[in-house]
């Protein structure tokens, strides 16, 4: 009964946050003005993590253009702490995808593994779900462990032996689906991969002359 009564209160909240919201996602002014907010951040990120400042940018594009805004942060975050695999922060990662990548991050053995400091990913050494919410709520630490997840699967495709530095799409569908489906098995490395919409969005950005007012190719 209690739980009865607790999807109806949900139900409901979402319904007044999405009246008083009148626009999903931000205008194209407003998301340049988000990157040129962050710009410092991610490109020190990026040099950190050894891959060009673009591969970012444009996998994260489509999500803070069209997927995030303050109607997000605020009714994930209330689902989060009932126990809903939100999709949390800037970066809308899930709270579930959080785990993995800190489980990743944790394990030598695992191919997405790539090295880094604990110190700048808080992501990594996160031992609970407070934990967890708290990091991904922060701006600066979306961004990063974001970045850090785009980083997984780019160097585990080019452990594979594909470089992905022509296909940015195809690493920011990556990004959007996820390395592993619902059903636990990889999307693995493959020579011929296609993109989904959000992917197509990234390489349209990818081939616009708003990315160079950015940073260059």
């Amino acid at each position: 009964m209690m739980r009865y009564f607790k999807n109806i209160w949900l139900g409901f909240t979402a319904f007044i946050l999405i009246a008083n919201s009148t626009i999903l996602g931000k205008t194209e002014a407003e998301t340049m003005s988000f990157f040129r907010q962050y710009k410092t951040e991610i490109e020190s990120t990026a040099e950190m993590l050894g891959i060009p400042a673009y591969f970012f940018i444009c996998s994260l594009y489509p999500e803070i253009r069209y997927n995030y805004n303050g109607l997000d942060q605020s009714m994930d975050i209330l689902l989060a702490k009932t126990g809903h695999d939100s999709s949390i922060g800037v970066c809308q990662i899930k709270l579930s995808t959080a785990r993995w990548i800190s489980g990743v991050a944790r394990n030598k053995d695992n191919p997405y593994y790539i090295k880094v400091s604990d110190h700048y990913f808080h992501i990594v050494s996160v031992s609970s779900p407070q934990e967890t919410l708290a990091i991904l709520i922060n701006p600066i630490q979306s961004i990063r462990t974001a970045q850090l997840l785009i980083a997984m699967n780019y160097y585990r495709w080019l452990k594979a032996g594909i470089d992905l530095k022509d296909k940015v799409g195809v690493l920011a569908t990556l990004y959007n689906a996820g390395s592993i489906d619902r059903n636990g098995v990889e999307r693995a490395p493959g020579r011929h991969p296609k993109m989904n919409r959000y992917g197509e969005l990234a390489m349209q950005f990818f081939d616009s002359d708003s990315l160079l007012s950015l940073t260059t190719k």
